[in-house]
């Protein structure tokens, strides 16, 4: 009896072998596997001007797949926009609040029409040295 146990379940999972489709693939092209790196910095001491350096690194080859400096007024957002050899391109909305004490940030990776990847965040700033002795 215990064959025809064994028989039934091959039997079984043949037929769903068959009946159920199989996942399509992910194409290699549309991998997620990217990091987004954000640090904003003062550019004066009234911190009214900032850098915001923005770099993207694809994660499997831990190579740098773009790099965005923008400068920032503190109280107005910014856009910057790089487009790779690839055609694929990276957007970047950024701001820093009046008073310079944090940031907001948005990046997007796209390949053509496919939006890949987006990353938002707010960054604490630290504030200002006093500079008194």
């Amino acid at each position: 009896m215990s064959h025809l146990r064994l028989f039934a379940c091959a039997v079984l999972f043949t037929t769903l072998g068959t009946v159920l489709p199989a996942a399509e693939p992910v194409p290699a092209d549309l991998h997620t596997g990217i990091a987004v790196d954000v640090t904003v910095t003062p550019l004066d001491a009234a911190r009214t001007r900032f850098l915001c350096l923005v770099r993207v690194t694809d994660l499997p080859s831990d190579q740098l797949i773009s790099g965005i400096n923008i400068q920032l007024v503190a109280g107005r957002s910014a856009t910057a926009a790089s487009v790779l050899r690839s055609g694929s391109e990276v957007n970047v909305l950024a701001k820093v609040e009046e008073g310079g004490t944090a940031a907001s940030y948005s990046v997007e990776y796209r390949k053509g029409a496919v939006v890949v990847a987006t990353q938002k965040g707010s960054i604490a700033l630290s504030p200002a040295a006093t500079g008194r002795n």
